[in-house]
């Protein structure tokens, strides 16, 4: 299917009614038809051998005609783990016109049911012909083959409606007949032509010739659509506004101009109900005849002879489907298919007036069974599978049965007894959506974190919540109670967990202890009673104990399970704690290790082999300790716990002097991670300086091998960070590491440390770990700071299933496993992910905060790594809705509940829906309160040629879908404008401007069948004010019976609108802006008004007003300049000036300071900068112009033009994802590049984001001029690649890659954009063979990636080449 600018290829299950996604490929052009090309008939295996495709067995192809006439055949291609098109093959039609693109006017493509012949058609008079070749096809190993023989063009006099080729009889397999509807220019008649080939092997030039014309009646409408008959052969339907037409080649042939009519079904007011959509049930089938042989014509293969009946299913433009029956006797029987009420496992109840889609297409997915009854003409059918698509209604999985079906089979997907429907059986759907549509998008919001759009039509408005992230899943939630141990504060400080055997023994369960204040809470999954209990006994043993460790020691010599834990003072083990839940005379603690009097210990850690290994097998243990002396001196001592002194008794055994290093400063992080047998010990101090130990224990060795000092770091790098616009300077003195780790894998190697202020610096070393495992120092090759969030960063290894396990075996050399660490979890006020590309980089991205439509309101405090064996053991492989590539953790919120969660550690866009139940026009969030304002129309039930829609405000708290209130506005008023107004003084004012204006005028876009009443002239401002509604204190009553006040309930229950001012304006008010706290700017027709607020009075007050010649679209404010989108002179540059007179009287005016000088229709217009602006127009038309530098210039300087080829409607200023890191390619859109200038590392960076009617998102952003080379020097060499290759574009050979749309000012457009999507092609879809194939063919690029990039190896410069490509393109598509 075409969504928007790509043909995506989905897989269907209509046993589940579910579609899942397999590609994409994106398309610059308009897409005019695309249809299915069916070579699998049994009747022609030499036909389906020729055009069989043996690599991947695929002998269906796809037929795409685009607008100017390029006709492409495509296939599926199935490459390593992924699938993609291939162009198969691609001509022009209609080559004599391909300079006339405007005279072309292509109306559809025709494709042969038995794949002889594909047709494209015009709407003007001509057709072409294309006939497959003859002994051509796709063979294996081979690149590309003609598959288009000869072709042969037919002129019609008039203009075409429609065209069709008829199914054929067995006897006739090779006469093709072509039936085509055209509308004479003199008579204006409509006449049917039929047209007659054959095909042979044998024949090189076939023929097509003109054999009948039928005229059909004076008082028949203009037909709409041709419909062939499968089941039918050589018949048709004839569908026109109000009728449906039997209509047989044979009818045509002997000019019979008696045909069979059946009316369309019409409306409850007699109104007509046109035909939108259609789709034919069943395929391609050959009558009995070939049981009699070739030779000899069945009589049952004629008309009135047919076998089965044909359902062919309508929708009409109010929603209705119809089933279109043609059978014997009557011909056509038409019968409304009913909403089903109630729900099911297809679907969720549908209302009485729900409609089976608003404009699209239909197609026929199948069914499950069907069975016929020998010499009868009845056959039981199973339901019947209809995709239904359109671009105002979402995609979804129609289900058609009878209803005798339904209530046999109680919804079933399949099984269970069918019934044959008869004449008085009635036909019920039930649907359930597949791909959600976003169309017609009226409105969208930018946030840091997350993005919301509206759209839909009637009830079926929808708001958008949008983040892009790592999707969170939570099985199940522990809330450990309200004690009073845990005080008045119940958030979470930390967690450890660990597996231990179950109560029963028999498997393994998880032990986490909850650090709450000062109290630790160990809690442990009791499986025989399937709930979280409290380990009384190890609490009371961990009482009065400051914890730095907790975790599993194995077991003792008696078998016992031990928990070792590491306080302040001393490391101690806990024997029999964990499998039972009360002190007894088996619990046992003894102390391992003890700090001297001079000394505590700080941090502690243990050696993962402890865990793994028993300690009584003669092995040695290890436990990591940081001290700080009496001294101030702090040092890192590592303790061996050996097999004889690991008993209830107790006893250590230090190491001598090399194992003990000294600092002078505090130690502030301490980990260990593990590579196997191979120890990394990390050591962050607050001088600050990070260092890394390697530590083998067999024989116990400790090497420093990295070492870096911070502060010098942040130095050389910059002292001064840009928020909001102020420069804001770090002290040095408060640079701290909270904690650091390692990523790593075979060939990269990066050291992440995380600072109390919310960054982190990534530390890329030079050479990757399987040779920095016996190298005795690392250099770092670079470096990296990226903000994260506002309070100190945290990191918890991830814990995966073995398939994509972050700590994986990757090769083994000898004794010595080399292990990766891919994924490591961040939480810094919420959770991200840091993953290792395989390309060397280290990408960043959040956490979503809902999942499967339900948000996480509470903030996390902790994270901890859930073992993996234990989360088999507990929860199992849900291979269906959990990755390979899947973390496990526990999750800790503020309110004090902790879950067991699934972090996908495969980015992507979480959409969360909220049905409103209206049609958004425009929506605005509150910042204070957090609530969505939604500007809405609600459409009757039962639409007129009078009824008008009613317009509301609505009230939504999008974290529940809660609507607090609902106002109406006055009968045919219509929004055009809405805005928030936050007031700060002595009291705070949170006010909602709306504009309006009245159904009729020009430029509402409306229903056809909504006639507005006269038109009323101008439209309203109106003002509310959005209040907090206090709860209302509960009583209770007490000994006397005289109710008391609770005053412990006194929140906030819902807001509502209060209205505050209204003013009738002289023309609709098309926009709103505030400036400051003080003035409102007002765009009402070709005016733009500024009002002054009077508090006292509680009203506005005109200050001045401009005219202009054309209409206002937009208004965007900056301080005292103001940017007015004009609906025909582009934008302009006003300025508010206030000044006093002689007299002393304050005068305030609107001057205009500059204007552009083209002139396009500008939807929406904003300052992108201090001396840019960004607008656009409704036909797709990309703008940036600059103000002049020289003041007297009054035209606009033009910057950049790009045409994006759809219908705009707003630009905003953001970020669809939330970006913690931005590629230094990226520049702010002010910054003034020069020779050897670099910008601050810190300065804020958005992109231009553009919404389109049809619901797509684009981005635009700025590069530097290195990258621009690389990418520009990609491009042409993808787009100069052979026709067919797939590194080239689809339908895009030999022409242009720009986005446009017929009648563009060339001018307009610039040549220093990069299209984004060529990139992603190369990435993502090529091969590593294919993208070294494009990088060879190039010296431009090969060059442009030198200058970009100075450290390519000459020994095997196309390699690294690639590699550098790689890496900018994933750094811009995730910045």
């Amino acid at each position: 299917m075409v969504i928007g600018s790509r043909i995506s290829l989905f897989s269907l299950d209509t046993a589940g009614m579910k579609m899942t996604h397999v590609c994409s490929a994106p398309v610059f052009v308009h897409i005019v038809g695309i249809e299915c090309l069916r070579v699998t008939a049994d009747h022609d295996r030499h036909m389906s051998r020729r055009n069989r495709n043996d690599r991947n067995d695929q002998s269906d192809l796809c037929v795409v005609l685009e607008e100017s006439g390029q006709l492409a055949v495509l296939s599926i291609e199935h490459v390593g783990d992924r699938y993609r098109f291939k162009t198969v093959e691609q001509t022009q039609v209609f080559g004599e016109l391909v300079e006339q693109v405007e005279s072309l006017m292509l109306h559809k493509v025709v494709v042969d049911p038995l794949a002889r012949m594909i047709v494209a058609v015009s709407w003007t008079d001509r057709m072409e012909m294309l006939f497959a070749g003859q002994n051509h096809g796709i063979q294996q190993g081979t690149e590309h083959n003609v598959l288009f023989g000869t072709r042969i063009s037919i002129d019609i006099e008039g203009a075409i409606c429609d065209a069709a080729i008829l199914s054929p009889l067995q006897s006739e397999i090779r006469r093709i007949l072509l039936v085509a509807a055209a509308v004479e220019r003199v008579r204006n008649h409509v006449i049917l032509h039929l047209y007659e080939s054959w095909t042979t092997d044998y024949l090189d030039k076939p023929s097509v010739s003109l054999v009948a014309k039928l005229p059909l009646p004076y008082n028949m409408s203009l037909p709409m659509y041709i419909v062939t008959l499968p089941g039918h052969h050589e018949c048709f339907l004839l569908i026109n506004e109000s009728e449906i037409a039997f209509v047989s080649a044979q009818q045509i042939l002997s000019g019979d101009v008696n045909l069979y009519f059946q009316p369309v079904p019409r409306l409850a007011n007699e109104a007509p109900d046109l035909v939108r959509a259609y789709c034919v049930a069943g395929s391609v089938e050959i009558a009995r005849t070939h049981l009699f042989g070739e030779g000899r014509r069945s009589s049952e293969s004629a008309i009135g002879g047919m076998q089965t009946a044909q359902n062919v299913y309508i929708a009409t433009q109010s929603g209705a489907l119809h089933c279109v029956r043609a059978t014997r006797k009557p011909f056509i029987s038409i019968t409304r298919v009913e909403a089903r009420h109630g729900g099911g496992s297809t679907g969720s109840a549908v209302p009485a007036t729900a409609a089976i889609s608003q404009v699209g297409p239909m197609l026929y997915l199948g069914s499950h069974s069907s069975k016929r009854h020998r010499n009868t003409d009845t056959t039981e059918l199973a339901p019947d599978f209809l995709f239904c698509g359109g671009e105002c209604a979402d995609n979804a999985i129609v289900r058609v049965a009878d209803e005798g079906f339904w209530s046999n089979t109680a919804l079933q997907h399949d099984g269970g007894s069918t019934v044959a429907p008869n004449s008085e059986s009635t036909l019920v759907w039930s649907s359930r959506r597949t791909v959600s549509n976003p169309s017609p998008m009226a409105d969208f919001i930018l946030e840091p974190h997350q993005s919301y759009w509206a759209a839909g039509i009637g009830s079926n408005g929808v708001i958008h919540q949008a983040q892009f992230g790592h999707g969170v899943r939570f099985e199940e939630t522990v809330c450990f109670g309200d004690t009073e141990a845990t005080g008045s504060s119940r958030a979470v400080t930390h967690i450890w967990s660990f597996t231990v055997p179950s109560i029963s023994g028999r498997d393994k369960t998880l032990c986490m202890v909850l650090q709450v204040a000062e109290t630790y809470i160990p809690i442990i999954r009791d499986d025989e009673e399937g709930e979280w209990q409290l380990l009384s006994a190890l609490q009371l043993l961990l009482t009065d104990k400051r914890l730095l460790y907790v975790g599993s020691g194995g077991f003792d010599s008696s078998g016992d399970h031990q928990v070792i834990c590491i306080s302040n003072k001393c490391v101690f083990l806990v024997v029999g704690a964990t499998t039972s839940f009360t002190m007894s005379e088996n619990i046992k603690r003894s102390i391992v290790y003890e700090a001297s009097d001079s000394e505590v210990f700080t941090h502690g850690a243990c050696v993962e082999s402890l865990t793994n290994n028993n300690p009584c097998n003669g092995t040695h243990s290890w436990v990591v300790l940081a001290t700080r002396k009496a001294d101030a001196s702090s040092s890192i001592r590592l303790v061996s716990l050996s097999d004889s002194n690991v008993k209830l008794a107790g006893g250590m055994d230090v190491l001598p002097g090399p194992f003990e290093f000294a600092f002078s400063h505090e130690i502030s992080v301490l980990r260990v991670v593990s590579l196997g047998t191979t120890q990394l010990i990390v050591v962050g101090t607050y001088e600050p300086r990070l260092l890394v130990y390697r530590f083998d224990p067999n024989p116990a060795t400790v090497n420093l091998v990295f070492d870096v000092d911070i502060s010098e770091y942040i130095r050389s790098t910059s002292d001064e960070s840009v928020v909001d616009g102020i420069k804001v300077t770090t002290p040095l003195s408060g640079i701290v590491i909270s904690d650091a780790c390692i990523l790593c894998s075979s060939t990269s190697l990066f050291v992440l440390a995380g600072l109390r202020d919310g960054t982190m610096i990534q530390y890329e070393i030079d050479r990757g770990l399987q040779e920095l495992l016996v190298k005795e120092r690392w250099l770092i090759q670079n470096s990296k700071l990226t903000r994260v969030g506002p309070v100190q960063v945290q990191f918890v290894e991830a814990s995966q299933l073995e398939s994509g396990s972050d700590i994986m075996v990757d090769s083994m050399q000898g004794d010595q496993a080399q292990y990766t660490i891919s994924h490591v979890l961040i939480l810094c006020e919420r959770i991200f992910v840091a993953s290792l590309l395989d390309i060397g980089l280290v990408n960043i991205a959040p956490c979503a905060l809902f999942s499967h439509n339900q948000a996480l309101s509470a903030v996390v405090s902790q994270i901890a790594s859930v073992p993996t064996d234990w989360y088999e053991g507990r929860y199992g492989f849900p291979s269906t809705t959990v990755s390979s590539h899947t973390a496990y953790c526990l999750v800790a919120t503020k309110d004090g509940s902790v879950s067991v969660a699934t972090i996908n550690l495969d980015a992507q866009c979480h959409v969360r829906e909220l049905p409103i139940d209206v049609e958004p026009r425009r929506i605005i969030r509150d910042s204070e309160t957090g609530m969505m304002l939604v500007a809405g129309v609600s459409r009757p039930i039962e639409t007129t040629f009078t009824s008008v829609p009613t317009s509301l405000i609505k009230v939504i708290d999008v974290s529940s879908g809660e609507v607090h209130t609902e106002i109406k506005l006055e009968p045919q008023e219509i929004i055009h404008s809405l805005e928030t107004w936050h007031i700060q003084g002595q009291k705070s004012y949170r006010y909602i401007c709306i504009g309006t204006g009245q159904y009729g005028e020009p430029g509402i876009h409306q229903r056809k069948q909504i006639v507005p009443s006269p038109r009323a002239a101008g439209g309203r401002l109106v003002i509310y004010s959005l209040k907090a509604l206090k709860r209302k204190p509960r009583t209770k009553s007490d000994k006397s019976g005289r109710k008391q006040r609770q005053q412990s309930d006194t929140g906030m229950s819902g807001y509502e609108l209060r209205y505050v001012w209204e003013s009738r304006r002289s023309a609709a008010v098309k926009a709103l802006a505030h400036m400051g706290d003080s003035y409102l700017i007002v765009g009402e027709g070709t005016l733009c008004t500024v009002l002054q607020l009077d508090v006292v009075q509680r009203q506005l007050i005109e200050c001045c007003e401009i005219e202009l010649r054309f209409p206002v679209s937009s208004i965007d404010v900056r301080g005292n300049d103001i940017v007015v989108g004009s609906s025909r002179e582009t934008v302009h540059l006003l300025q508010f000036v206030q000044s006093t007179g002689d007299d002393g009287e304050n005068i305030r005016r609107l001057e205009m300071l500059h204007s552009a000088r083209f002139g396009v229709s500008t939807a929406d217009a904003r300052y992108l900068s201090s001396d840019k602006i960004v607008g656009v127009d409704t036909s797709g038309y990309l703008y940036v112009v600059g103000v002049p530098g020289n003041t007297r210039e009054f035209a606009l300087d033009f910057i950049m033009g790009i045409h994006l080829g759809t219908e705009c409607t707003n630009v905003k200023i953001g970020s669809l994802v939330h970006c913690i890191q931005k590629s230094k390619h990226v520049l702010p859109w002010d910054f003034k590049e020069t020779v050897g200038s670099d910008r601050q590392m810190h300065q804020p960076v958005d992109a231009v984001v553009i919404s389109s009617l049809a619901g797509a998102l684009w981005t635009l952003c700025r590069i530097d001029n290195d990258a621009y080379d690389v990418l520009h020097a990609l491009e042409q060499a993808m787009v100069s690649m052979g026709s067919g290759h797939p590194a080239q574009p689809l339908l895009s050979a030999g022409k242009s890659i720009r986005r446009t749309c017929l009648g563009a000012d060339r001018r307009l457009l610039s040549d220093s954009i990069i299209e984004g999507t060529l990139p992603t092609i190369f990435f993502e879809t090529l091969t590593n063979s294919e993208q070294l194939e494009v990088v060879n063919s190039s010296s431009d690029l090969q060059r442009a990636v030198k200058r970009l990039s100075r450290n390519i190896d000459s020994r095997d410069s196309s390699a690294a080449a690639l590699t550098t490509i790689c890496q900018l393109i994933t750094e811009l598509n995730h910045s």
